[in-house]
């Protein structure tokens, strides 16, 4: 079997392609191998994702990324790179919330909303 790359992983559990089986070994730092085999979803994994998806409308526009947070409750907000790295954290209160994103360079990341509800991430591009 083929091995999974840690991007695999992180599109897997972020739930960033289209429904395909996936089969494969991963292998830890300790050199400890399984088999996996896994589903990969198409941006929410269940209900509760979709819970959080439908509580949050945003978009990016002259280098900030607004957010309407209809839920009443804080929601974390990540943004990563694709290699997975964490490269900002914000919390998003209730209503609408505007975030520079001046420091990014113009390529593809990943914004991640996470609440009691859920995780919702979803691609984004930053020109």
């Amino acid at each position: 079997m083929k091995k999974i790359s840690l991007i695999t992983l992180l599109l897997f559990f972020a739930g960033m392609t289209n429904a395909q089986p996936l089969t494969g070994s991963f292998t830890d730092c300790n050199n400890q191998t399984e088999d996996i085999q896994a589903t990969l979803g198409t941006g929410y994994s269940g209900i509760k994702d979709q819970e959080i998806k439908n509580d949050i409308e945003w978009n990016i526009q002259a280098g900030r990324l607004s957010v309407e947070n209809k839920s009443g409750e804080v929601i974390q907000l990540r943004i990563l790179d694709l290699k997975g790295s964490l490269l900002n954290e914000f919390q998003v209160n209730s209503g609408t919330n505007s975030i520079n994103l001046g420091d990014l360079k113009n390529s593809i990341y990943l914004i991640q909303f996470q609440s009691e509800k859920g995780v919702y991430a979803e691609k984004v591009l930053v020109q």
